[in-house]
């Protein structure tokens, strides 16, 4: 009785609660130790401060952790991998002792409780092995940029990252469950969520950039991102040469830069396209040029910290949040170009949302130098209440100013418009109760309803055509009359004291 009555208690003093293994605080159930390699336990190795699970056919699994029993005291501890990061390439094989052993498996799992210090989740930049069969990438998931999967991993799971790149022509057991913001592959038997690059495979690097071949043959690419921080700056000209060859760079691809927070300044011209969210989230980019572009991408340099951007005038389209919360954005210039500037809104499941492409910023000066092209059905505009607007000046190529374009924007103080608009809609300038110098062109042949409702600080209003345009029901009425001049060519003075709306002005000049 007395050896039963002790056993027990021996047991129920060794329980897991009771253990110092299993007590966040205790500096004895864990480790994770720079130093020698060394054979923790049986089928156990540690090299390069990473821990492997070995197998007699000289194959292993990485792995994160791995709870070791004590038989000296009868205790667990547990024994952690320590990452490298930000870039982690994982070896195809390790030796210990004499011993080499294949990396043929890769488990992550179960490394989050203390990834202060293994490095987990400061890990963004993950590359698979062509030696690795299967990958799990945690339940949790890596907070990884960018992921590529060796060319012969047959099984995956618990795979998420911004960007990942599926190297095998099989897609691998699994594969479908994986999350990303975009997907690469050289095989169409991903399914269509994944972009298809059929030279996937034979990318190449320059400078710490990678690139993919779109057409081998008549030399043409596509920057496709980077598998490590960049440098500080980036500069894209249309052409890279890689061993003496030169390829054309046809486009910047989806999420190439994505979250490289150490880009100050960018340089790109002679491409046709540059993908979305391609600089998402670069929140130390304070220049940017660009020249000799087609389109922007949706969320293209949102977040970044540039104060002032230029849109040469051969971009055709500009995505959907493309300068989302660049919050030091005080300057754009949409220069001149030929044929329309379409601005994009989002395409949510919701009635007509809003334009995002400027919202978060704090623009002060606005240059518009082509026709712009963007939805009114909801008389909204990528203008619409920009509350910091002070100063617009559109010169050429725009034709109209669309209902309610400035509505709201509380802060304007002068508008300049140039001799191509020939039409203001209605309410466009309504509640921009800080303006007060207004200037149109001569073409300008009608103003519509309330345009000019609550611009009661306005105190020059210029007209540069011989016509009075004809005006919609209260277009004119919040003017303050005593304090506003009109100012007209000479000789429509009295055309102008004799219009419609025109004449309630008490000083034409």
């Amino acid at each position: 009785m007395f050896l039963l009555y002790t056993m027990a208690f021996l047991m129920s003093s060794c329980s897991k609660d009771d253990e110092p293994w299993n007590d966040p605080d205790s500096d004895s159930d864990w480790e994770i130790v720079q130093g020698p390699d060394e054979i923790i336990a049986d089928g156990l190795i540690r090299v390069n401060n990473l821990l492997y699970q070995v197998n007699e056919d000289k194959t292993c699994t990485l792995i994160s952790f791995k709870e070791v029993y004590n038989e000296s005291d009868w205790t667990y501890k547990k024994y952690f991998s320590k990452f490298p990061y930000p870039v982690f390439d994982i070896p195809e094989k390790v030796t210990l002792k004499g011993n080499t052993y294949q990396v043929t498996a890769v488990e992550l799992s179960g490394a989050t409780p203390y990834e202060k210090d293994n490095h987990i989740r400061e890990v963004k930049y993950l590359s698979i092995p062509s030696s690795v069969l299967s990958y799990t990438g945690g339940r949790d998931g890596l907070d990884l940029i960018s992921l590529s999967i060796g060319a012969n991993v047959r099984k995956v799971s618990d795979v998420k990252a911004e960007k990942i790149f599926w190297l095998p022509n099989t897609p691998p057991t699994g594969y479908s469950n994986a999350s990303g913001g975009v997907q690469y592959a050289s095989s169409s038997a991903y399914g269509s969520k994944v972009i298809i690059y059929p030279h996937l495979s034979s990318m190449f690097s320059v400078e710490g950039i990678s690139y993919v071949m779109t057409n081998p043959a008549e030399r043409k690419c596509d920057l496709i991102g980077v598998f490590a921080p960049p440098a500080d700056n980036i500069e894209c000209n249309g052409t890279i040469t890689k061993d003496g060859i030169s390829f054309d760079i046809e486009n910047i691809a989806q999420y190439a830069f994505y979250g490289c927070t150490n880009i100050v300044e960018v340089s790109i011209s002679n491409i046709d396209n540059i993908g979305d969210f391609t600089f998402y989230g670069c929140t130390k980019l304070s220049n940017v040029s660009l020249d000799n572009i087609k389109t922007i991408g949706n969320s293209c340099f949102n977040k970044c910290a540039f104060n002032k951007i230029s849109i040469p005038g051969t971009v055709s389209t500009i995505g959907t949040a493309a300068f989302k919360d660049c919050e030091n954005l005080v300057e754009v210039t949409l220069q001149d170009g030929v044929g329309e500037l379409r601005l994009n809104r989002p395409t949510q499941n919701y009635n007509t949302p809003d334009f995002d492409i400027f919202s978060g910023t704090k623009i002060k000066k606005l240059y518009i130098g082509r026709d712009l092209y963007y939805s009114t059905s909801n008389d909204r505009s990528p203008f619409y209440r920009i509350d910091t607007l002070e100063d617009v000046e559109i010169r050429k190529g725009e034709t109209e100013i669309s209902n309610s374009m400035f509505y709201g924007c509380i802060a304007l103080k002068t508008v300049i418009i140039g001799d191509d608009i020939t039409k203001i809609g209605s309410k466009a300038f309504s509640g921009c109760s800080s303006m007060t110098s207004f200037k149109f062109g001569k073409e300008l042949k009608s103003i519509g309803a309330d345009a000019f409702s609550d611009c009661t600080a306005l105190t020059s209003f210029t007209s540069d055509a011989i016509n009075p345009p004809t005006c919609g029901s209260q277009a004119l009425d919040d003017i303050n009359k005593w304090e506003c001049i009109l100012h007209v060519p000479a000789e429509s003075i009295e055309a102008y004291k004799t219009a419609d709306q025109w004449k309630n002005f008490l000083k034409i000049e």
